[in-house]
């Protein structure tokens, strides 16, 4: 996934050499949030950010696919599950 790289380049620009699964749902979220400010213009209301998040079919933020639509507020239908390892949360791969 080429967001994963730009994250980790990104982040590496201030300094954090090994940053959490966690901080990527976040980087990732404030990518979706920045694309539906910039769709929703300079004259910002609640109507317009919703309509630009509602917007978004199919939106590729570097290989994640988004959907968004009146009925669909969650924008992913994949569930990633981690567990916590030497204090790191830690994709899980595999279940028992």
């Amino acid at each position: 996934m080429k967001a994963r790289y730009k994250f980790k380049k990104d982040l590496g620009n201030y300094g954090v050499d090994s940053p959490y699964y966690t901080q990527l749902e976040g980087y990732l979220n404030a990518m979706v949030i920045v694309e539906a400010l910039n769709e929703a213009g300079s004259h910002l209301t609640r109507d317009r950010f919703v309509n630009a998040m509602e917007g978004m079919k199919n939106k590729d933020f570097g290989g994640l696919q988004v959907n968004f639509g009146k009925s669909d507020r969650q924008g992913l239908d994949d569930v990633y599950l981690t567990k916590i390892e030497n204090g790191k949360a830690v994709p899980i791969q595999k279940m028992k």
